[in-house]
């Protein structure tokens, strides 16, 4: 299950894109969803994203993950400032996203 696994252990062709930070307003962290949804429709299932960290948005952004069914993001919640935690550990590829609006 995609929600319980480690992070650092990817399957094979799998890519991992890694928010970590603030899940907040400002964030404009919805572009994942839309992403998701578009890699979805052009048959891309091995593209996983994980949002690392707590905020504002992360609440509604969860509820909006379950209500459209989309199974390749996955939220942690707050987890150690460590850069050697897994949620640091993990990414294949990291995001900083900020709303210009």
């Amino acid at each position: 299950d995609f929600l319980c696994r480690d992070f650092t252990d990817r399957l094979p062709g799998e890519f991992l894109c890694t928010y970590v930070g603030t899940v907040g307003m400002a964030c404009g962290l919805d572009v994942i969803l839309r992403a998701s949804r578009l890699l979805l429709k052009r048959g891309c299932l091995a593209v996983k994203f994980l949002v690392v960290g707590d905020g504002a948005e992360r609440a509604h952004l969860e509820e909006r993950v379950r209500h459209e069914s989309i199974t390749q993001i996955s939220f942690t919640g707050l987890v150690p400032r460590d850069p050697q935690s897994a949620g640091h550990r993990a990414r294949a590829a990291f995001s900083q996203l900020c709303r210009d609006r």
